[in-house]
């Protein structure tokens, strides 16, 4: 879904947990209900982790594309 327009992309790439967390829960922090994040990561097990987060903080993942290595979330804040 090259078509979403992100407020803030948080690149990820090849970082491992508990960074991915860290980076994504800072960007959401700055951020205002109904923005859109990209997170960038190459680690599916980050994937597993950002979205445990996001469950945990009442968000959720609402898209998700593949490019070869990388992984795009996109993120609405509530």
């Amino acid at each position: 879904m090259a078509d979403i327009k992100a407020d803030a992309v948080v690149d990820a790439r090849g970082l491992v947990c508990p960074l991915t967390v860290l980076k994504t829960k800072k960007a959401m922090d700055a951020m205002e209900p109904g923005q859109v994040l990209e997170v960038l990561i190459n680690d599916l097990r980050a994937k597993a982790d950002i979205v445990g987060y996001l469950r945990r903080a009442g968000n959720r993942v609402f898209s998700s594309t593949e490019e070869g290595q990388t992984v795009h979330l996109y993120i609405r804040k509530k």
